[in-house]
């Protein structure tokens, strides 16, 4: 993992052991063969999220919400926005790192057992506004 953290130049190696952090996030390229494990694993991972919460059976619900603009924005609006999130998303991600950091360092300091891996995954999407899925009626 050092090795790839160093390829990409998200850390750097300030010698006896110790490095230093340069970036908090990382996109693999196009290219990148990583790209396609992190998208399969973002899709697992949403299926899940909504396998769990689509179940009548299930009183344990895990958070997903979305929010948009049902009558649309004009595409510069659009690229406004992309910029926005890419900010203000990045602080907000940035805090649960942070906060899951903090206890994830716990679990290991103390060998908490159980542990399970959780996490926060945000995308912005961007669609025309006639290709809305309607409703079935009821």
């Amino acid at each position: 993992m050092l090795d790839e953290l160093k390829r990409i130049g998200a850390v750097l190696d300030l010698g006896n052991g110790y490095y230093r952090v340069l970036i908090r996030s990382y996109i693999p390229s196009a290219e990148d063969p990583a790209k396609f494990h992190a998208m399969s694993v973002a899709f697992t991972d949403l299926a899940k999220t909504l396998d769990q919460n689509l179940r009548p059976d299930e009183d344990h619900k895990l958070f997903e919400r979305r929010v948009w603009a049902p009558n649309g924005i004009s595409q510069s609006a659009a690229l406004e926005f992309d910029a926005f999130i890419k900010d203000r998303g990045q602080q907000f991600l940035e805090t649960i790192d942070d906060w899951l950091s903090t206890r994830e360092s716990e679990a290991i300091k103390h060998d908490l057992q159980p542990r399970v891996k959780v996490g926060l995954a945000a995308y912005m999407f961007v669609r025309p506004l006639d290709d809305t899925p309607e409703l079935p009626e009821s």
